[in-house]
């Protein structure tokens, strides 16, 4: 099936989506643009931008198996990106949440839980989510 063999295209199409987010900051109005990016660009050299979708939620930085957006219960890696080369990675794998602060590199436990990741199967997730009645004041 097309929809299948496309998710890595749609992978890295969320990466590029993301870098151009965060891209949209200034470092000295958001001082955590740069420690973003760094970290993005070594995940991309590593080639994981095609095994998992990137994307953002406010300020955090989403990783998942996901084929499409949207995150349930889904085995995921949050980033917050605190300033300063720091950052704080929460990893939600196999029911089991971690929580870490570290400095903004690949290395070592980021490098463990994005294994974990990627042991996962691609999710091929299509919500169906019931019209609530308040959508219609938003559209």
């Amino acid at each position: 099936m097309k929809i299948e063999n496309d998710y890595k295209n749609d992978f890295i199409e969320s990466w590029d989506l993301i870098e151009q987010f965060y891209r949209r900051y200034p470092d000295k109005e958001e001082p955590f643009t740069k420690d973003a990016l760094k970290l993005i660009k070594k995940m991309r050299r590593l080639g994981l931008d095609e095994e998992l979708r990137a994307g953002q939620s406010l300020w955090f930085l989403l990783l998942s198996r996901n084929r499409f957006h949207g995150i349930d219960k889904e085995p995921h890696l949050k980033i917050v990106f605190l300033g300063e080369n720091k950052m704080s990675v929460k990893s939600s794998i196999n029911e089991i949440e971690t929580t870490h602060e570290l400095k903004v590199e690949y290395d070592g436990y980021l490098e463990k839980v994005t294994n974990e990741l990627l042991a996962q199967k691609i999710i091929f997730n299509e919500y169906n989510y019931e019209e609530d009645e308040f959508d219609s004041l938003f559209e």
